[in-house]
């Protein structure tokens, strides 16, 4: 038998719909390995392109109990 991994990375919140993502592949995936985005190694025009179009998605990941209620 053959195992099928999705690997679902660089989640953002607000921007990444991760049960979207699993309601459309559960069907052919067993197992699931997830990647929050690392903003201090996503750089300074990353972060600022984030923090100015996206604040939401930025406050989130800034906060570390939001992000721990992601996982």
């Amino acid at each position: 038998m053959i195992l099928i991994y999705a690997f679902i990375s660089l989640i953002i919140p607000e921007l990444v719909n991760v049960k979207k993502c699993i309601k459309e592949t559960k069907n052919f995936v067993d197992y699931y390995w997830f990647e929050i985005l690392n903003l201090r190694a996503a750089g300074e025009e990353f972060k600022s392109i984030l923090k100015t179009k996206f604040p939401k998605s930025y406050e989130t990941m800034k906060n570390k109990k939001k992000i721990l209620q992601i996982c």
